[in-house]
């Protein structure tokens, strides 16, 4: 989904996922910084092109994980990312 899609970026989640098993869900609004921040900060040390991904939603626990598993981190109609961990 495009940005100028996302009526309003706080109002989304972040569910991040083991095996198919919801880990965690983190409401945009419990960030310690804001999307707007975020992009600010980040855009100082790089340039940021179009369809660039910056990931979100990391509060700091810890989900013990193994080889083989498949972690997926959405927000639902904006992005997905999934993953196989290997070696």
């Amino acid at each position: 989904m495009a940005a100028d899609q996302v009526a309003d970026p706080a109002a989304l989640t972040v569910v991040t996922q083991v095996n198919g098993e919801t880990v965690s869900e983190l409401p945009m609004t419990q960030l310690e910084r804001s999307v707007p921040e975020l992009i600010s900060i980040i855009s100082c040390i790089m340039t940021l092109q179009a369809g660039d991904v910056l990931a979100v939603g990391f509060r700091g626990e810890r989900t013990p994980v193994q080889r083989g598993d498949r972690v997926t981190s959405a927000i639902a109609g904006v992005a997905e990312l999934n993953n196989q961990l290997a070696d």
